[in-house]
């Protein structure tokens, strides 16, 4: 709850302090706390109003907002099952964050591509993608999307001939999720 505080102040700050690119960033990370948070709907509204407003300025220079409000974008789609839009806003975020070298954003874009891949029954690119998108997201603290990712690659791999490692795993998932709980 209180990184949806935050993140709801940070959107009015820049707002008022006229930062779009600042606004466009704060928007990006509100919706995924909103997509996380279960209202993807919002979290589209959300992520879309912050695009819109980094579009129009031409004071904009990095790619870093427009990957993070991508991000938003692609779990929307990905949780209404829009799987080609999702795809499409994943693989712009994924670039994006590569280009603005903004690691953490490039761990959760791969952490849609994970769960794609997994929808679309390809279960050695999911799993793939789902690990390089866990090392990056443990290497930045993104510890719900972590947690995330870490069960996409347990649904990509699970079998009774690794249900040691998937049990680690989901341990790894399990507290992830509790140490970002407190928002």
């Amino acid at each position: 709850m209180l990184y949806r505080i935050n993140s709801i102040c940070a959107v009015d700050l820049y707002e008022q302090l006229g930062d779009v690119e600042g606004r466009a960033a704060a928007s990006g990370y509100l919706a995924v706390v909103r997509l996380f948070q279960g209202d993807a709907t919002v979290a589209r509204q959300i992520a879309v109003s912050g695009l819109r407003a980094l579009r129009l300025s031409l004071a904009a220079t990095s790619a870093q907002p427009y990957a993070e409000a991508l991000v938003g974008l692609a779990h929307g789609h990905l949780r209404r099952c829009e799987l080609d839009l999702a795809g499409a806003r994943a693989t712009q975020a994924l670039e994006l964050a590569r280009e603005a070298g903004y690691r953490g954003f490039e761990g959760m874009a791969l952490g849609v591509l994970a769960a794609i891949a997994a929808r679309a029954d390809d279960r050695a690119g999911a799993a793939r993608l789902a690990l390089e998108s866990a090392d990056i997201l443990r290497e930045r603290g993104f510890n719900l999307a972590l947690a995330h990712s870490l069960i996409v690659h347990c649904e990509a791999t699970g079998g009774a001939s690794n249900g040691a490692e998937v049990e680690t795993l989901l341990a790894e998932a399990a507290d992830s999720f509790r140490s970002s709980a407190a928002w």
